[in-house]
């Protein structure tokens, strides 16, 4: 049994009157000398005390620095008891997040939508420093390892430098990364892995190097449920992986974002995928696939006065007869 929150919720709030809070939400057991990590007796020593109330899970409301952030990453404070989950993402995208944030400015919705769409990946940016201080014993390696080094570690999809990196840290022997390392043997890891992934990408992507690209590596599909081909909708080469704002995989990522302007309701945006209908035949069913791909935004209309100058098609739902 996994100790988690069942349902489990980083609640955000934010009003006009400038207060943010955020709230750690969800049913989460109170266990009687355990935490749900391992079997144990059947005896009832061991049953659930209820759930612990709202006021015992964490919990922010106008914190000194001035913002609030969770990107799926451990969430509970220093010493908090008991444990809420074991299972946490890793703090890069929560770190960076941090990092832009403490620029201690003004920040507009467009700085948000570049925020929300970010792609440097400080992981990828600590594991090529490895290589900064390191000479490739043949001119392939070293060619390699000049590409690594000058690479301002954002995963865009077009990056020639970001394929390799992929490819690169999946061939790489973990032992390369630690510091207790021998230099001589991390040098042999280094120089076997980047060859490795040189030759893998020349196979797959052929042997000019500046035509390789992350995209096609990290391309999204969008089968339909049912399996049914005439109703699936193409899919989207994608910048970014699990370590960036934008998180992005094959199997993962954001359908849906939104940024709220408390200050001006209506200069609100938001993106999702694929479309605001799911019927097929429908003109919505997959016409935000092409902005979400594309790192666009749409309006996201409040006033009514907005609405309705700005409604395309209304849908009437109406009693039948009995």
């Amino acid at each position: 049994m996994k100790a988690w929150k069942v349902p489990s919720e980083n609640l955000i709030y934010a009003d006009v009157d400038g207060n943010i809070g955020w709230q750690a939400a969800g049913l989460a057991p109170q266990r009687d000398g355990w935490f749900g990590r391992l079997p144990v007796p059947g005896t009832g020593a061991y049953e659930w005390q209820g759930f612990l109330p709202l006021d015992r899970l964490p919990r922010e409301y106008n914190p000194a620095r001035g913002f609030i952030t969770t990107a799926n990453h451990n969430i509970m404070p220093e010493g908090y008891e008991p444990p809420l989950g074991f299972d946490w993402a890793s703090p890069q995208r929560y770190r960076r997040i941090v990092d832009v944030l403490s620029a201690g400015r003004n920040f507009t919705v467009e700085d948000f939508q570049r925020l929300q769409l970010d792609v440097y990946s400080s992981a990828a940016a600590n594991a090529c420093a490895t290589v900064r201080d390191w000479t490739g014993v043949s001119e392939l390696t070293e060619r390699a390892r000049h590409l690594l080094v000058e690479w301002d570690a954002r995963l865009d999809r077009d990056s020639p430098a970001a394929a390799l990196y992929h490819v690169w840290r999946d061939t790489l022997d973990s032992r390369a990364l630690r510091e207790a390392t021998p230099a001589a043997l991390r040098d042999s890891l280094l120089e076997a892995a980047l060859a490795a992934a040189v030759g893998r990408l020349e196979a797959e992507q052929g042997t000019d190097w500046t035509a390789w690209r992350w995209g096609p590596m990290n391309a999204l599909a969008f089968p339909h449920p049912l399996g049914v081909a005439a109703f699936e909708l193409p899919s989207v080469e994608r910048s970014g992986d699990g370590t960036t704002v934008n998180v992005a995989g094959r199997r993962s990522g954001a359908s849906f974002r939104e940024i709220i302007d408390l200050a001006d309701w209506d200069h609100s945006v938001a993106t999702s995928t694929p479309g605001q209908s799911g019927q097929p035949g429908s003109p919505h069913y997959g016409d935000l696939l092409p902005l979400w791909a594309e790192g666009r935004y749409f309006p996201l209309l409040f006033s009514r006065e907005a609405v309705e100058a700005n409604t395309a098609h209304r849908l009437m739902l109406r009693p039948g007869p009995r």
